[in-house]
């Protein structure tokens, strides 16, 4: 070898080694050797360290006969703050005038026990509050049209002030329709008056209290496109926007929480590193941090997204931001996920499939461990109709149709806004929380995972017909849950609702109706009725202080389990 690089002889190599490195080639090679087996032997002793810290963390897995059984200890765990049955993720302000949006957004607040109803384009130009180019004698009446009712029904406000582009979006590099709405305002001091009186406004009309309560997001990009401003100025400085906002709302409402800027956590700009960073500097800290999160990734130009295969890449994006904030801020601040979904897409099909509610459901075990608050993107159907959604499904964002027929994501936020307490178990496949010895929740998931022939087409072209082509699925698993730690001989109702290809699932059930594009009233009242999870009721018995619960999940299947005791209080 010596040779064949350039020596004369491999004598000649060998005294060279020796004037360089004061060895020769054989002792390094003996010196290389110790130091690479003392490194082996440190990283087995880490591993191994790990090991045993990871399973007083986390339940104890084990095969048996085929199945997974997954143990769990009662009364050890950790106390959690449920993110996801706070905020409503409903539509823009001016959407909301309308009678058909209200009634969802009333019915869903009602049924998913929402406190808040997040709203964006607070200042859009058809609410016909100012021009931008006067100040002064501002209109808010089709805005206190909107606000009387959420006031009046008890539901507080998550305010969005970016003025997001009314967009449908058929894939990532692909929009459909584009308009901007937001007030085009001349300068700095147009945004500010306004915002500052609109302030001032909301407080003589429902006091202060209410709007202590309120939440007041600002977006660092308001169109999500890259080029929109809150004002139009040669200097325009997001910072800027943001640093009056908190500080007129801290003058006015102290109580009312500030936060920003909806930044994208893998952005190749940093703009949440650069948000954070000016804030401190400024000596303001946000009382929380805001992102989107979808599984996607900025391509090699920059410009345009490309959806990430990792199962793992939303923890990933949220752990990296939780790191992000330690450093710059030196203490924990909330994050707020301001939108989150398996796709932006407006025309995607997965949106109406069962595969979507697996997919919430198998994730949430990330999400809960970094986010306070996490709204799932959207509530209706109608904030995305068009010319093109003429039958029952569209491949829309919403949790429910525009006939008011709930989809299988409906029922993964229902079931995720349901567990409580204490977590016994937190993983892909399964979490566990416990209100007490009397009762347990249990939220299961077949993992569901994107085939690599969705990511050779444009979202809007994948059809109902040929979805299965784009999903992988888990075959049907069996998972034994063994709670330990339990009162001997006491009885336990198993109570379990299940959301499958068979059992509520709205895009199946078209399925059978050959996907006609045009249902009689009839049909359509028959589908409201028809697709609500399948439930089922068993009992079993503490024996040897454990209890044994069999859980079998089809493919696309997700389940929620109530375990009580037969005596207590359902």
């Amino acid at each position: 070898i010596a040779m064949d690089c350039g020596f004369s002889s491999p004598s000649a190599f060998s005294s060279l080694f020796h004037n360089v490195y004061g060895m020769t080639p054989q002792e390094y090679r003996k010196d290389q050797l110790e130091k690479a087996l003392q490194h082996k032997e440190g990283e087995e002793e880490l591993k191994q360290d790990l090991r045993d810290r990871l399973e007083k963390l986390h339940p104890r897995n084990r095969q048996d006969g085929g199945n997974t059984v997954i143990e769990v200890m009662a009364l050890e765990g950790k106390p959690f703050t449920n993110p996801w049955n706070i905020v409503l993720n409903m539509s823009s302000l001016s959407a909301l005038t309308r009678a058909n949006v209200q009634f969802h957004l009333l019915n869903l607040v009602k049924e998913l026990h929402m406190n808040y109803v997040k709203i964006w384009s607070v200042f859009a130009k058809d609410l016909r509050i100012t021009d931008g180019k006067t100040l002064g004698a501002y209109n808010y009446s089709m805005v206190d049209t909107v606000l009387d009712v959420l006031v009046e029904n008890q539901i507080a406000v998550y305010f969005d002030f970016g003025s997001r582009t009314d967009v449908i979006i058929g894939s990532s590099d692909n929009t459909l329709m584009s308009e901007e709405v937001g007030i085009d305002f001349a300068g700095r001091e147009y945004w500010e008056d306004l915002f500052e009186d609109f302030i001032r406004h909301l407080i003589s009309r429902y006091g202060k209290k209410e709007i202590s309560r309120w939440v007041f997001d600002f977006c660092i990009d308001p169109t999500f496109r890259g080029h929109g401003h809150y004002y139009t100025d040669p200097e325009y400085d997001y910072q800027n926007v943001f640093d009056f906002a908190w500080h007129t709302i801290r003058r006015l409402v102290p109580g009312a929480r500030v936060g920003g800027p909806v930044g994208i956590t893998n952005s190749s700009g940093k703009e949440i590193e650069t948000f954070l960073t000016r804030c401190m500097e400024s000596g303001i800290c946000p009382d929380f941090v805001s992102v989107p999160l979808f599984p996607y990734q900025p391509n090699l130009e920059g410009d345009r997204f490309a959806h990430n295969p990792d199962p793992e890449f939303e923890l990933r994006q949220l752990r990296m931001l939780k790191e992000t904030i330690l450093r710059i801020c030196g203490k924990d601040v909330p994050i707020y996920i301001s939108d989150w979904n398996l796709s932006v897409s407006n025309r995607n099909v997965l949106n109406d499939s069962c595969m979507r509610g697996t997919y919430l459901c198998s994730r949430a075990y990330g999400i809960m461990e970094y986010a306070s608050l996490c709204s799932i993107w959207i509530a209706s159907d109608w904030i995305s109709n068009y010319f093109d959604t003429r039958s029952i499904l569209s491949g829309c964002g919403g949790i429910l149709t525009r006939d008011n027929i709930r989809k299988p994501a409906y029922y993964a936020l229902q079931f995720l806004g349901k567990l409580q307490g204490t977590v016994l178990c937190r993983e892909p496949h399964m979490i566990v929380t416990m209100e007490n010895l009397q009762s347990f929740r249990v939220l299961c998931a077949n993992q569901t995972s994107f085939h690599v022939g969705y990511y050779l087409k444009k979202e809007e072209e994948i059809t109902p017909e040929n979805m299965d082509l784009s999903v992988s699925s888990d075959p049907a698993r069996v998972f034994v849950l063994e709670i330990s730690g339990l009162p001997e001989d006491v009885e336990y109702v198993i109570r379990t609702r299940s959301v499958n290809r068979h059992y509520g699932s709205i895009q199946d059930e078209w399925k059978r109706f050959g996907y006609d594009e045009r249902l009689a009233r009839e049909d359509v009242k028959y589908l409201r009725e028809i697709c609500v999870p399948h439930l089922s009721m068993s009992r079993l018995k503490v024996r040897n202080g454990k209890l044994s619960c069999r859980i079998l999940l089809d493919e696309q299947e997700f389940q929620l389990i109530h375990i009580f005791q037969a005596d207590a209080d359902k």
